[in-house]
């Protein structure tokens, strides 16, 4: 959602992010109760970078976290990963996020690590970014 904000001598514009379409109101409600504000609907550009939705991960189980602590990436799975192009247009999505979501830059940039010999494992930790957020 995009709003914009007027204050006495200048425009100033919010991208506001949120889990719940309750807080999302309730955080607008205590921006209009101190700005004069237009919300401009639902954001699809933003720094050259077209925002599209997909749903395709509803059903997903979520993750609470980013990476699972108990397992290590490292070179020595033995299950190879067949489809290398998807992981990097996946790797290239998330790293395309990660201008708007920096906490997840460093695990994006733990899978890059992994690029040229790719592995299921490494698939999953992708993945997992997927359930987090």
């Amino acid at each position: 959602m995009v709003l914009t904000c007027h204050t006495s001598s200048y425009v100033d514009h919010i991208i506001l992010i949120t889990f719940s379409h309750d807080l999302d109101k309730s955080i607008m409600a205590l921006l209009a109760s101190e700005f004069a504000m237009k919300d401009l609907g639902s954001l699809s550009y933003f720094f050259g970078i077209a925002v599209t939705r997909h749903a395709s991960m509803t059903s997903c189980n979520p993750s609470a976290t980013l990476v699972d602590i108990k397992q290590k990436l490292n070179t020595s799975f033995d299950t190879p990963y067949e489809d290398p192009s998807m992981y990097r247009s996946l790797f290239g999505a998330l790293q395309y996020l990660t201008f708007t979501r920096p906490n997840i830059s460093y695990v994006v940039q733990q899978a890059y690590l992994h690029m040229h010999a790719l592995y299921i494992e490494y698939v999953l930790a992708l993945k997992r970014i997927l359930q987090y957020l």
